[in-house]
């Protein structure tokens, strides 16, 4: 690989995880909102009732609307950062616009898939939380008599915690997982499957897998898989857990440079060759 690519990739990676820590930054508070607002159903449960009433909360209508909002939101960002990157190098296409509501519903559609996965695991998760929590409380003499304010202060303090926890984890993993899916299907509206190569690149973050490092600058034709300490991968954040929770790699897609000799025939019939060379050129 030359190095004028791995500057622009290295070049990539920091945009990339620019406009990811912006989009987090803008959808944290909202998912963290919900898992406060569910949690804190919970504790006024417990102190009127003596039950959490846990299985009306994070109701699976509730948490696909999250994915839905949040993969729209994310995906547009990046599908469109991609495509305002790339298209200077090919012959005008549809504008940006023009693609917008379309892949608002193929961002939504891809949110319910995800969603139907991963809803009991999210639901599941939280619920699991408020009962550990209350019924260790419960245990507590001291605790128990308290009043019923002070009670609800401490419960509350408790679960803004992990409201925050949980929010920043579910964030960082989906908003990564929709951000790849989002540049993706950019590419393919502007270059086709045809020839298109995909290359992965590594965070660089300190507590990143070993095993996503190695891949760092791989590159393989599009319809491939990477092999990810084991597991096929067709992009980062499209995995098992052990692959994607709290994973920040990210994947670059461009034509597959055309050879020297290509190039010379094509512009002597008076062919654009530009995207023949995105990596070296940009």
């Amino acid at each position: 690989m030359s190095n004028a690519r791995k500057k622009v990739l290295d070049r990539y990676r920091e945009d990339y995880e620019k406009q990811l820590n912006i989009a987090e930054r803008k959808i944290n508070p909202q998912i963290q909102k919900y898992y406060q607002t569910e949690y804190f159903k919970g504790v006024d449960n417990f102190i009127q009732n003596g039950t959490t009433d846990y299985q009306s909360l994070f109701q699976y209508g509730l948490v696909k609307n999250i994915y839905t909002e949040m993969y729209k939101s994310i995906g547009l960002r990046f599908a469109k950062w991609y495509y305002n990157k790339y298209e200077k190098y090919i012959v005008k296409k549809n504008a940006p616009q023009t693609k917008l509501q379309i892949w608002e519903s193929y961002f939504a559609n891809y949110a319910s898939k995800v969603a139907a996965v991963n809803v009991s695991l999210v639901s599941g998760t939280a619920k699991k939380t408020l009962i550990k929590l209350t019924q260790k409380l419960m245990s507590d003499p001291e605790f128990m008599m308290l009043g019923a304010d002070q009670k609800a202060r401490i419960l509350r303090n408790q679960f803004k915690q992990y409201s925050r926890y949980q929010a920043k984890r579910l964030v960082r993993t989906e908003s990564n997982r929709i951000a790849n899916f989002a540049t993706q299907t950019s590419a393919l509206d502007l270059f086709g499957e045809e020839n298109l190569e995909k290359t992965w690149i590594h965070s660089m973050g300190l507590n990143e897998r070993s095993w996503h490092a190695a891949l760092n600058f791989k590159t393989i034709p599009y319809r491939e898989y990477f092999n990810v300490g084991g597991e096929n991968m067709f992009r980062p954040g499209e995995g098992s857990a052990e692959n994607i929770i709290n994973c920040r790699c990210t994947i670059n897609y461009q034509p597959k440079p055309i050879p020297i000799h290509e190039q010379n025939i094509l512009e002597s019939i008076g062919v654009a060759v530009a995207i023949g060379s995105i990596i070296d050129q940009e």
